[in-house]
Parts: structure tokens; sequence; C-alpha cells
């Protein structure tokens, strides 16, 4: 099974929000439009993929609860991961709820735009042993920023799994940084894995649509050494990767960093990995 461990829906009311919660530059412009299920399945069509993970995109119950329901109904979903509030006093009671749905699988809470203590506040703390009780995965949008405050976490909490969205978001300045503050603390860690998504991420805003695989293939191989083929996913970041290429180009991308190593390998990152953890059986 290959599949895409990183995709959003939304319309454009809620990416809306989203944008204007950050200091977001004039080229996301053209992410405020709706982005519907049928031209995600389109493009998994195109490129060969069976199925899908929904992330999160605003922090909302409802827009979670809006992505259950397309899930339930779209069979190219095969996970979601999605969004709660984890210091709320009835965290419990709506984790509970949640987790009658057969596809939730974790939840994502973005470290950007939030205060460098919100992650070791007791509340979240407390919130994100909740999810390690439920059997449930955290994933986490960082920068640079976040690297020291995820391996604390992972040391913190070792029954959490954790996946690392984007890379971690390194940069090639800051590849060997990377690295040592992140990839060497983590390679002893097997509950945390990473994602070979969100490409446009690594370059700077004015080279979106013009990286190469030349560029991106030290990052792989860095993960690779550090990691091997058992802890990494591939992911498109559809539709925000459409600012830097098609759908094709970003998946034809990830496959080509893959080359060198089995088809065994190869099948992990490309599925089986993903198909593990999100429990898609």
């Amino acid at each position: 099974m290959y599949i895409d461990a990183h995709i959003h829906l939304w319309q454009r009311s809620q990416y809306q929000a989203v944008y204007e919660s950050y200091d977001r530059p004039p080229e996301l412009q053209p992410l405020l439009r709706d982005f519907s299920v049928q031209e995600l399945q389109a493009n998994l069509t195109e490129a060969g993929i069976d199925r899908a993970v929904l992330i999160q995109l605003a922090q909302t119950d409802a827009h979670n609860d809006e992505l259950l329901a397309i899930a339930a109904r779209e069979e190219c979903i095969g996970a979601v991961v999605g969004w709660v509030d984890l210091a709320s006093a009835a965290l419990s009671q709506r984790l509970q709820q949640l987790s009658h749905h057969p596809l939730m699988r974790g939840i994502r809470d973005p470290l950007e735009g939030k205060d460098a203590d919100w992650l070791h506040s007791p509340g979240i703390r407390s919130g994100l042993r909740a999810l390690a009780e439920c059997g449930w995965l955290f994933e986490l949008l960082v920068s640079q920023e976040h690297w020291a405050l995820v391996v604390s976490l992972a040391k913190d909490i070792p029954d959490l799994p954790l996946v690392i969205n984007h890379f971690g978001k390194p940069t090639a300045s800051t590849l060997e940084e990377w690295d040592r503050r992140l990839l060497s603390e983590i390679a002893a860690m097997p509950q945390v894995h990473v994602k070979l998504s969100g490409i446009m991420a690594l370059f700077p805003d004015d080279r979106w649509s013009q990286w190469s695989v030349a560029e991106l293939q030290p990052f792989v191989d860095r993960l690779l050494e550090r990691l091997g083929p058992r802890r990494l996913l591939v992911g498109t970041d559809w539709p925000v990767a459409t600012l830097a290429g098609s759908y094709t180009r970003h998946v034809t991308a990830l496959e080509t960093t893959l080359a060198s190593l089995s088809a065994a390998e190869q099948g992990l990152i490309l599925g089986e990995n993903a198909r593990r953890l999100y429990r898609m059986d």
C-alpha cells in the first residue's frame, strides 16, 4: 500500500482564520480557496497513491469533527490526525467521545505560534499523557527553536508515539545543527518518527518553486543514516505543496531520493510504516 501520510482539506474560511493568526507571507495567498476531497482524489490517482492521512489545520473541535465526517465517507482517507484542547478540563470526555471513531489515530497541536514553555506546562503534559493512555500518537509541527523541546518530550513520555512533520524544518545552513540537536538525540528513541514532507519548508520563500532533488537528497540521506528506513514516512503536505510544484512533482522527488534503497526498504517508507503507525488494517 502506497500512503501519503500528510494531506489537508479545507474550505477557504477555515484556512483564512489560520492564515490570519500567523505572520504569513503574501506567497501563501494561492491557498486561500477551497481544497476538496475530489481534487485530492484526482491527485492521488494520477500519482498512484492508495490512501492518505488527513491532518488537522484549524484548532477547533468543529474542524476536527468535520475531518472525521469526511474520513467516514471517503475511501481514500485511511486515518485522521485531529485536534483537541490538551489543557481542557473536559479532555478525558472528549477523548472518549473521539475514540469511538474508527479512523481517529492521533492529535496535532502545532508548536509554531505558541510560547516556548507551552509544551512544558503541566496541563499540556497531562493531556499528552492522556493521549498515550489512549494509544494515540502526537504529531509535531516544529521549527529549529523547538528541537530541544521535542527531545525533552520524547524523554519525558517515552510511551507516546511522536511524528515530526516536515523533516523538523531544517535548512541547508542548519543541516549539521539539525543532525546534532535533533536527529542524533532521537536516534535511540524508537517511538519517534519523521515525515519526509513539506519540502518547501526546507528552502527560502523565494525558492519554493525552484528546489531540486539534489538539494533534497542530503536531508533524506541524513535521516536514513540516523533513523533507518523503519522510522520514516512520506507525505506531500498537499495542498500547501502546490506552492512549490505539482503533486506528482513532490511524489516523484521523494521516490527519487529513496532510489538507492532496496525495494523492501522503499516499501517501508512509502507505505508500510504509515500503515503500521496509523493502524490501517
